[in-house]
């Protein structure tokens, strides 16, 4: 590390903040848990403070982003009303739209995502908005929602996700229409979400907790989760080296994609037997071997299947603070109100 590197980190950390939040908006519309949205509005001040990580990734998204609009532009794509504010006051809920192509009443809305490769290679498969809202991601079928409330807001009837990959700057579009019976129903099932919200903060009552696998990555994970129950399963350890395996864990596991789309590439590359001399770096020896495998007739494998049990693990990191009150090893901490 130098002081260049310190100088960055530095920079991100002193960014990390949360902020005031007094609405409803719609770039929360892939949050699908209520009680998360409602404290959003309610809680703000108690939210876990975002990774320098997660930081660094807002900060280039912002760079990006404004940079796409002026290339659409150079090239003869009229991009207007950049950045305008919208809001529905009577759902309390506001949106920021990245533009509008042309200004007349048919001319779409353009929202501008970009992204890491992994992603971005995830999602240039999709065709439609209906795909979108298939993946398993709530995020990714958020982006579907969100410009779909943009479109109710102005009110346009269509609109551009127009993903943008921050690698190689390639880009895929998919269009969402309110004319899609399948969007319709997907950005009113989030309208009757910030309407259960606006009521829950009016009767001054918490919304239910929702755990499920997105909950690692709330800012309100620790405040919420000594509301659920988690039966007898829960257990909590205090030890250096199993934390420390937790976080190498962690840090390797956006490698391991990766490793094993490198892997399956370099397989089709090497398909043959032979050896192989690759740029004057590296020898690759590719030798055939016989395996055996059952191929079972599809009406036969009811008779061979078996049900079992597994465990599924997920980890999160606790903030500074937050530990505080648990019990010690081989001890269940009781359900109640933080």
């Amino acid at each position: 590390m130098s002081i260049l590197d310190d100088a960055f980190t530095q920079y991100f950390e002193k960014r990390g903040r949360v902020r005031p939040q007094h609405t409803n908006r719609s770039s929360q519309a892939g949050i699908e848990c209520g009680r998360r949205l409602e404290w959003n509005r309610t809680r703000w001040s108690e939210a876990a403070l975002p990774k320098t990580d997660l930081q660094r990734r807002f900060e280039l998204g912002n760079i990006f982003e404004p940079h796409v609009i002026r290339i659409l532009n150079a090239e003869g794509i009229d991009v207007r009303q950049s950045q305008r504010d919208l809001e529905w006051k009577h759902l309390q809920l506001t949106g920021s739209i990245d533009g509008t192509i042309g200004c007349e009443e048919d001319d779409p809305v353009i929202d501008v995502k970009s992204m890491a490769r992994f992603t971005f290679e995830r999602i240039r498969k999709y065709r439609t908005a209906a795909d979108l809202l298939d993946d398993e991601k709530s995020y990714i079928r958020g982006y579907v929602v969100q410009i779909a409330l943009y479109c109710l807001l102005l009110p346009r009837k269509r609109g551009y996700v127009f993903f943008v990959e921050k690698d190689s700057f390639r880009t895929h579009t998919i269009e969402v229409s309110l004319d899609d019976p399948v969007v319709l129903e997907a950005a009113e099932g989030a309208l009757g979400r910030f309407e259960r919200v606006n009521a829950a903060i009016a009767a001054k009552v918490d919304l239910p907790a929702e755990p499920g696998p997105v909950c690692d990555g709330c800012p309100f994970v620790t405040l919420c989760l000594t509301d659920v129950d988690f039966g007898e399963g829960i257990v909590l350890l205090d030890q250096a080296d199993l934390a420390a395996m937790i976080g190498r864990h962690e840090e390797l596991k956006p490698f391991k994609k990766e490793f094993e789309e490198l892997d399956e590439e370099l397989k089709a590359a090497f398909n043959k037997a032979g050896i192989f001399l690759v740029n004057g770096e590296w020898s690759v020896v590719a030798k055939e071997q016989k395996h055996t495998y059952y191929d079972i007739p599809e009406e036969d494998k009811p008779r061979y299947k078996v049900s079992g049990k597994h465990v599924r693990r997920t980890y999160a990191r606790v903030a500074a603070g937050e530990a505080e009150g648990a019990e010690e090893v081989g001890h269940r901490p009781q359900a109640g109100r933080s």
